[in-house]
């Protein structure tokens, strides 16, 4: 109530954000015997000195009201009746509005998809119970969500709280003990316009503005932003104007690409470090990969497992796999044919033994003839 003070226990924290889009703070030191009057009024000043944009705390009646956009309240605010009311929870009454802009024609905001509010109150039991958070879609009107959030209520069983929109566009959520957390986003809408006309005379100086502007005003910001003012200096110190206007014909003084034309793939290179690139028939060349080697302690060590393949053994340590050139390992030749890696020993010594098989295999041949005609003679 009006009367009540606030309690020490009071841990309550705004969050929201300053002019640079920063995240920021806002709490109280509480002090004893705090009326709610004067803790509105500490939370005010919190609000100012964090920086805080388009965040304003206040309050009437008994009732504490925080109002603002894209900010949200975590932490409880607890009244001074009782120690017992702080068991059963708060009396006091809390009031949480979040606003929503509307851009030059009066269009407000929809409620953006990472919107994740939960509020927290009591059911019929005195339990303190949380509503499950809406899941909002795209393009989810200010009245759709909060009539989400109310049914979400009544799913929850929490009583002694109330939803509503106002005309304006900003939702209030009023009740005894309520708290809520996550936040309350709005999908941002474009701006009102200010316009005005510049004149030149027939020599191409300004006429009209015939002096510098202020008090360009640009009212109407969506998310409820403030009036921005601007001074716009059309005119040096001596009377110059910084814009002129000629009539005459437009011509391109100069160009810059910084674009290429569309091209099909016609060939790659490998360059002795591994990387592949892939030319194109545009002239230009891109990375499209790079071949690493591998290396062994004890080469000798590795298992041959034909057409030049290799496999890392016991023997030869595992294999060290990197960038070619660095580490001690070798560099790619691209365009070239490898030369023969046989043993050249080895293939001697099966070359000779396949020869002299061979020659066993003639002698043989000739003996079998040799008898065979022998045997045909005695049968003449």
């Amino acid at each position: 109530s009006s009367s009540d003070n606030v309690n020490a226990n009071t841990t309550l924290t705004i969050n929201g954000y300053d002019a640079s889009g920063n995240a920021v703070t806002a709490a109280v030191t509480m002090s004893a015997d705090q009326s709610l009057s004067s803790y509105a009024s500490a939370l005010s000043s919190a609000i100012s000195a964090s920086g805080m944009q388009n965040v304003s705390a206040s309050q009437s009646n008994g009732t504490l009201t925080i109002t603002g956009s894209s900010f949200t309240v975590t932490g409880s605010l607890y009244d001074d009746k009782a120690a017992a009311s702080l068991s059963s929870g708060s009396s006091t009454n809390y009031d949480y509005q979040y606003a929503f802009g509307k851009d030059g024609n009066g269009t407000l905001e929809t409620v953006n998809t990472g919107t994740n509010l939960t509020i927290t109150g009591t059911n019929a039991s005195g339990v303190a119970t949380t509503i499950t958070a809406p899941t909002i879609t795209s393009g989810e009107t200010v009245a759709e969500y909060t009539t989400a959030l109310q049914t979400a209520l009544t799913n929850a069983g929490i009583e002694g709280v109330s939803i509503s929109e106002s005309s304006d566009g900003a939702i209030s959520i009023t009740g005894v003990g309520v708290t809520v957390t996550g936040s309350v986003i709005g999908d941002p809408v474009a701006s009102s316009n200010t316009s005005g006309t510049l004149n030149f005379d027939s020599s191409g100086n300004l006429a009209s503005p015939a002096g510098n502007i202020s008090g360009v005003t640009f009212a109407g910001l969506s998310s409820g932003a403030a009036k921005l003012n601007a001074t716009w200096d059309l005119f040096n110190s001596t009377g110059s104007s910084y814009i002129s206007q000629t009539t005459a014909s437009s011509s391109t003084s100069a160009t810059t690409q910084n674009g290429y034309a569309s091209g099909e793939y016609q060939s790659y290179s490998i360059d002795t470090s591994g990387v592949i690139k892939a030319q194109y028939s545009n002239g230009e060349s891109q990375k499209v990969g790079q071949i690493a080697i591998a290396t062994v302690t004890n080469e000798e060590g590795l298992k041959l497992m034909g057409s030049s393949n290799f496999e890392a053994t016991s023997k030869s340590g595992d294999a060290s796999i990197g960038i070619a050139g660095e580490g001690g390992r070798g560099t790619i030749q691209g365009s070239a044919l490898e030369a023969s890696n046989v043993n050249v020993s080895d293939q001697f010594s099966q070359l000779i033994v396949a020869q002299r098989a061979f020659e066993a295999s003639s002698k043989a041949i000739t003996a079998f003839n040799t008898v065979s005609e022998d045997v045909i003679a005695l049968i003449r």
